[in-house]
């Protein structure tokens, strides 16, 4: 008997006998049977959809995490190549951009691609903080006043940021703006007493 004809048929299901021409089954043999047909056709369907590839989220989400867990093992060649390969698949999420970042600034000690990879994150997701103040953390090392006009920015997505008052009170200090870093570092303090204990010796507020 020949094979029905039906993309997502089971493999091996065959035309009952008689029922390829109709007259020689009674029709309630044939519903049963287009009932059956009908169970038939659905599993395959459903088989044929659970093995399909997962969607470019996913695949990058588990770039992410084998990423993670290669930098954690300090694998940094496997860590750069799992987020390259994440953000390959998916750019418009700014986490592989991140983490590459994270790993180059870090890891590597080049701040310089660290800044690239950050400014690939913020394009991604122009407000995306964590990716704005690990920017300006690197930056302090190759362009002091972009970092200050970096936290600045923070402080505009988030007035409450203790960390970032303190990055910034101690940069604008680093740049002879005494006054000003001061003025940052009380705040800083203010909004999270604990902070007091990172202030380096001999500054005031």
């Amino acid at each position: 008997m020949p094979y029905l004809g039906y993309s997502c048929i089971a493999p091996g299901f065959r035309r009952l006998a008689g029922a390829a021409l109709g007259t020689a089954v009674p029709r309630p043999a044939r519903l049963l049977i287009a009932i059956a047909l009908a169970g038939v056709l659905a599993a395959g369907c459903s088989t044929a959809k659970s093995a399909s590839p997962p969607s470019p989220e996913k695949a990058a989400a588990t770039l992410i995490e084998d990423g993670i867990k290669a930098g954690d093992a300090h694998d940094t060649v496997a860590a750069i190549k799992d987020f390259q390969r994440a953000a390959t698949k998916d750019p418009a999420d700014p986490i592989p951009y991140y983490d590459l970042g994270v790993i180059y600034e870090q890891s590597l000690g080049e701040p310089t691609l660290a800044v690239a990879e950050f400014e690939k994150a913020l394009l991604a997701d122009a407000d995306y903080r964590p990716a704005l103040l690990d920017m300006a953390i690197s930056e302090t090392k190759i362009d002091p006043r972009a970092a200050l006009a970096d936290y600045k920015r923070l402080l505009t997505i988030d007035p409450d940021g203790a960390q970032v008052y303190l990055n910034l009170g101690l940069l604008q200090i680093s740049l002879k703006e005494t006054a000003a870093g001061r003025a940052s570092l009380r705040k800083a303090v203010k909004l999270d007493p604990s902070l007091a204990k990172q202030l380096p010796k001999g500054v005031k507020l």
